[in-house]
């Protein structure tokens, strides 16, 4: 027990200082993107980093996903699949909520809709640890590295 405790009161110290809580409005985070590459259907893996609301550096909440992420393209259209700790509740893209795949143990899947791979894309996300009453929003940037893209 005290060793669960010690490990929330970390969790709850990185993402009180690693993150910043700020309204989300993907249109202020959103890179500008003029990629002209399109990707053959099919499914890939991909490379991506967690970043800062407002900084272009790793966010905390990187550490709680698991890389690399699944990329599905059907009809042009491309989804990514992430997995995440489950102690992030809530998870938010341009702000609509993932759809959830699967949860097993620790860790839960969602899926999500990519315009862009090329442009940062925003999210927000929900902290929540009962046991010490942590319960906070977190705005995070998807950074999606299209050079570690691999056919499965």
């Amino acid at each position: 027990m005290k060793t669960a405790n010690i490990a929330l009161a970390f969790l709850v110290t990185i993402f009180s200082v690693g993150s910043t809580v700020i309204p989300f409005d993907n249109k202020a985070y959103a890179a500008e993107s003029s990629s002209s590459s399109v990707i053959a259907d099919g499914e890939y893996s991909i490379g991506y980093t967690i970043l800062h609301a407002t900084n272009n550096e790793a966010s905390m909440a990187d550490q709680y996903y698991t890389k690399p992420a699944k990329l599905i393209v059907k009809n042009g259209q491309a989804k990514v699949q992430v997995e995440y700790s489950n102690l992030i509740t809530e998870f938010k893209v341009n702000g609509t909520t993932a759809t959830k795949i699967s949860e097993s143990g620790s860790k839960t899947t969602a899926e999500f809709s990519v315009a862009d791979l090329e442009a940062l894309t925003g999210a927000q996300i929900h902290v929540e640890v009962p046991a010490i009453s942590y319960d906070h929003w977190y705005t995070v940037r998807f950074d999606f590295d299209t050079a570690t893209l691999a056919k499965k």
